[in-house]
């Protein structure tokens, strides 16, 4: 905890809250258009998210059929007019996310609780399911340099088999039975755009199920959950890598 501070460049890309809500009874995807009605001054782009239900015929004399059982919008996605905020919506919940580069979690809280004020209004969900908290981190270190030298979760190989690696996967759900939250922590390469440099993504989603209360315990709860981020990422990265983020 006591390695926590501020990062003048801090290597997050997207930044998020999520908020998972059980609809009310006869509530339809119409009932969510009227909120980006409300929003659409700063969010100007509006973009239809659908689903699709298929079926494969299968017949050994003939091609694969592909048949289209059901294609219906699931929800809206809204970019701002500058790009770097997104707000998702649907009957089922509301995500806003602020893209680079990224301000504070003060301005992500506080707009995301505007937003999340007018979908309550509008759209009227049952009750909240589940809340959530996401930072995506992209963090480039040297090509060529052991990857644990900047961070401290990571994977082991066996000696005996070649110590280079050229890619990996590795995710792991991580439980917190005192805040009652649950993370799920991924960490992977990304493709690189500066020569000489690899991009490792540090993803780190964290999320409580069965959120119950009012707004403000709704808030309350998504800044403990910021907590708990914040130990994963400054637990989990090494000083050199902080280093570059100073």
């Amino acid at each position: 905890m006591a390695r926590q501070r501020h990062l003048d460049r801090a290597p997050i890309t997207e930044a998020l809250i999520d908020i998972r809500v059980k609809s009310r009874t006869g509530a339809s995807i119409e009932d969510v258009r009227p909120f980006f009605d409300r929003v659409k001054d700063e969010f100007t782009r509006v973009r239809t998210r659908r689903s699709f239900t298929g079926r494969i015929s299968l017949n050994p004399t003939q091609p694969a059929q592909v048949e289209t059982v059901q294609d219906e919008i699931e929800g809206y996605l809204a970019e701002s007019r500058d790009g770097i905020s997104v707000v998702q919506a649907s009957t089922g919940g509301f995500t806003f996310s602020r893209l680079r580069p990224y301000e504070s979690w003060e301005a992500l809280r506080d707009r995301a609780k505007e937003l999340w004020s007018i979908y309550q209004e509008v759209v009227a969900p049952s009750t909240v399911e589940r809340i959530a908290v996401r930072y995506i981190n992209r963090i480039e270190i040297p090509a060529g340099e052991d990857f644990s030298t900047y961070f401290r979760t990571t994977f082991v190989v066996a000696p005996e088999l070649p110590q280079a690696v050229s890619n990996f996967l590795l995710r792991i759900q991580l439980p917190f039975p005192s805040e009652n939250a649950l993370a799920i922590v991924t960490q992977t390469v990304s493709q690189p755009s500066t020569p000489g440099r690899v991009p490792y993504i540090f993803d780190i989603d964290v999320f409580r199920t069965n959120s119950t209360g009012d707004t403000e315990s709704i808030w309350r709860q998504l800044e403990e959950l910021r907590v708990i981020k914040n130990r994963i990422f400054f637990d989990g990265v090494s000083e050199k890598a902080l280093e570059g983020m100073q």
